[in-house]
């Protein structure tokens, strides 16, 4: 048996891994269940299952080829994030990381 080393990690990760449930990120999971509990209460289990499956491929491939800021800035730029945050006026840029003292 090997000695630990103190500097190594006891979880390996990557950097901005996203949070998971079970194995998959929640950024697929969490809407699945939202719809399916949705579908079974009005009753549209089949229409609501079919929306699922193409949203979990959908939802791969996206995460898979970019990150969910690329698509919140693909939706800023052209201007329809602007309509969904009726707060403000104006929206900010969400690939611009900013930092705070």
């Amino acid at each position: 048996m090997q000695a630990k080393d103190e500097n190594t990690y006891r979880n390996p990760k990557r950097i901005n891994e996203p949070t998971t449930i079970i194995i998959f990120p929640a950024l697929q999971i969490v809407p699945i269940l939202v719809v399916m509990g949705c579908g079974m209460v009005l009753d549209q289990t089949k229409l609501a299952l079919y929306f699922s499956i193409g949203w979990f491929y959908l939802s791969r491939y996206f995460l898979k080829h970019s990150s969910p800021e690329v698509l919140l800035h693909m939706l800023w730029a052209k201007g329809i994030l602007d309509i969904a945050v009726k707060q403000t006026k104006t929206c900010v840029n969400p690939l611009i990381k900013r930092y705070h003292s």
